[in-house]
């Protein structure tokens, strides 16, 4: 399992604070926990959220586009 966060957009590809945290499968798994939490539709968690996978080994952040996708 990878651990991914959930933080308020920024500019870009900019993240700004971290607001939560969840170890999942895929990215498309922890965004439908995400969405599910914030009780949002998917368009409007997308406008305000970005959902981004963190690299445990060198403690970066990689960061995808909060779409349902499996990269």
């Amino acid at each position: 399992m990878a651990k991914y966060i959930m933080a308020i957009k920024g500019k870009g590809q900019e993240l700004n604070s971290v607001i939560w945290h969840t170890h999942a499968h895929s990215m498309s798994e922890a965004k439908d926990y995400f969405v599910r939490l914030k009780n949002l539709p998917e368009k409007s968690f997308d406008e305000l959220f970005i959902v981004a996978e963190v690299k445990e080994a060198t403690d970066t952040r990689e960061v995808r586009k909060g779409g349902n996708k499996d990269e």
